[in-house]
Order: C-alpha cells, then sequence, then structure tokens
C-alpha cells in the first residue's frame, strides 16, 4: 500500500531509491576534457567534480565493493564522450592497485572505471602497467609533497608484450617509433602524482606517446590540504563551480586534427 523506503547509499537517510535528492544533487557532471592535473599530461577527463558530499559517495563506493552507487555515479556528459571519441585513443591503460586491499574490498576500482570508459568509448583495455611490491605504501591522507616525493611503484609488466592484449600492435608502435595516445585511467585524482608516476613509467618504453587521464571524480585543488589529511567533512563550496577553460594543451579547444 505504501511506497518502499530505502536507506540512501551516501548519506543513510530515508528515501525511495539508491540516493536521497541532496545526495543525488550534488553529483557534478564534467562536461569538457579540463587542463592537465599533472606533468607530461594534455587534458584530464574525470567524469564527477568531486566536492564534499560526492567526495564521500566515490570513497563509500570504493569501500564497500563497488555497491548500487556504480549506478548513478559511471555516467558521462556527451559532450565529453564526443571529444575523447575525436582523440582516437590507442588504448586505455588502468592504474594498477594493490590484489591484497583489493579482495578486501571486494573489486578493483581503478580496473572498473577502465571498464566502463573502454565500454563507452570502445576502447580496448592495455594492462601495461604492475606494481613493483605486492602491497605499496598507501597515498591516502598525505601533503601534495609528499605523494611527490614517494617513490615509483609501477614499473612495465613482465608479460609485455606477448601476454598482453594488443601486445603485436604495440610492439609496431614501438618499431616505428610512431606517435601513440593513451588515456590512463584511475578511479579518483587528488593531486595528479600517481598519474605522473604511471606516465613517466609508460615514457620508459613509449617515449613518443601522448597521455590523456580519465578517472570516476577529480577532487578541486582548493578543496585539497587539511581535508584530504583528515577525511574530515568541509565546507561545501559555492555552486557553481567555476571550472577554468581548457588550454589549447588541454586538447579541449584545439584543432582535432593536431589533438
Amino acid at each position: 500500500m505504501f511506497p518502499r523506503l530505502f536507506l540512501c547509499a551516501g548519506c543513510k537517510s530515508p528515501t525511495f531509491g539508491i540516493l536521497c535528492a541532496s545526495c543525488n544533487d550534488s553529483l557534478y557532471p564534467n562536461r569538457r576534457i579540463l587542463p592537465p592535473t599533472a606533468p607530461d599530461f594534455e587534458g584530464f577527463a574525470p567524469l564527477l567534480i568531486s566536492f564534499d558530499r560526492t567526495q564521500r559517495l566515490i570513497r563509500r563506493w570504493k569501500e564497500a565493493g563497488g555497491s548500487a552507487l556504480g549506478a548513478k555515479l559511471f555516467k558521462m556528459d556527451e559532450a565529453l564522450k564526443k571529444r575523447l571519441l575525436e582523440l582516437s585513443f590507442f588504448a586505455i591503460i588502468p592504474i594498477p592497485q594493490s590484489r591484497p586491499r583489493s579482495h578486501h574490498r571486494g573489486h578493483e576500482s581503478a580496473l572498473e572505471t577502465a571498464r566502463y570508459f573502454s565500454r563507452v568509448l570502445d576502447l580496448p583495455i592495455l594492462p601495461l602497467l604492475e606494481l613493483k611490491e605486492t602491497n605499496p605504501v598507501r597515498l591516502t591522507g598525505l601533503s601534495r609533497l609528499e605523494r611527490a616525493s614517494a617513490s615509483n611503484p609501477f614499473r612495465i609488466t613482465r608479460d609485455y608484450p606477448t601476454g598482453l592484449p594488443l601486445g603485436g600492435p604495440l610492439q609496431e608502435h614501438i618499431e616505428r617509433e610512431s606517435e601513440i595516445r593513451i588515456l590512463i585511467v584511475d578511479d579518483l585524482t587528488t593531486t595528479g602524482s600517481t598519474l605522473t608516476k604511471a606516465s613517466s613509467t609508460i615514457r620508459l618504453l613509449l617515449p613518443r606517446s601522448r597521455h590523456w587521464s580519465g578517472s570516476l571524480g577529480y577532487r578541486p585543488r582548493r578543496m585539497h590540504g587539511e581535508a584530504s589529511r583528515s577525511h574530515r567533512d568541509v565546507p561545501e563550496p559555492g555552486f557553481p563551480y567555476r571550472i577554468p577553460e581548457p588550454s589549447l594543451r588541454s586538447g579541449g579547444t584545439s584543432d582535432p586534427e593536431r589533438s
């Protein structure tokens, strides 16, 4: 007789769906390729700009085995999709994550994010990177300086090239020393230090490669600091948040033939 009530997957308040109205309205979709957040990148394409409430939703999704939140979080704006398709990427390279941690969570969040980009953009996934250690030091909660000074946890996978999909075509690019465009995907980006280390590792094998990055969420730089260190709630900024206009380097307004 009465509508069935659920608990919001974000804030646990009563709701009629996966998210309550407040959590659902907090999802701020990204509609363009943003200026690069890390050196050696030409642009950055997060699905969501993750302010305070959205940041909590993404972290809950990461820690809760994927959960039903994915249906609400994984949506790509058509304008962003169109621009990414214009760039004609060779492949998507996911950021590798700790297997013990992924097993504990019930899913590998960066790979799951990469699979979403792969489905939407119809691009192959190329697992070119692997971790040097089984359970590397976590960067969560570290300052920008601490993240930047941390050692590079990545290396080119030892299965390269015979054990990889696209191993043959990739080898042809290497032998011809031709330009290749790569989309490096992580689950959540804050300072960009992880992306920088992944990019520098890939360039050891592909020195002429051009890199863009994608993720589920991006936390604007002004939201870092103590909030990032302690994971405490911080006041949500006023809306709409003004995203900087993409530069020519970001690929947002450049000639498609060049980018």
